[in-house]
């Protein structure tokens, strides 16, 4: 690696002396690289508690919106409801299918043609549909 290189001089303990030389040899590099990745590695760590916001912070985010554009909510709103709508239709379409076909089948065409058990079942299912339905 390049770097520009600025000579400095610092007291250190014996085990930071101790660490720097284990270091140096494990991974063999310098002891003045092992400091440089250290320095490197503990800013990148700084740096990145102070993009990490308290739980205060990030509940007042989502409650402005969580950075959500007005247009893109209202973009997907309407898709939303489609989606909703075209389910919607789609149910109505079959359950008014079985009910045409379910009407069409029971109304007799003439009463006095029917079976009494017939006329009996017609009953209960209209007494049925007007306790369910009202």
């Amino acid at each position: 690696m390049s770097y520009a290189l600025t000579r400095t001089s610092m007291a250190l303990d014996a085990w930071t002396i101790q660490a720097l030389k284990e270091l140096s040899e494990k991974w063999n590099i310098s002891k003045a690289e092992v400091l440089r990745r250290a320095v490197r590695q503990l800013k990148e760590k700084a740096e990145a508690e102070e993009q990490i916001i308290s739980p205060l912070e990030a509940l007042e985010w989502l409650q402005n919106g969580g950075g959500l554009v007005a247009e893109d909510a209202d973009a997907f709103r309407t898709e939303v409801i489609a989606n909703r709508e075209a389910r919607k239709a789609w149910w109505e379409a079959w359950t008014n299918i079985l009910l045409k076909f379910t009407w069409f089948t029971l109304i007799p065409t003439s009463w006095s043609t029917l079976s009494p058990a017939i006329l009996r079942r017609w009953k209960w299912c209209m007494d049925g549909w007007k306790t369910r339905f009202r």
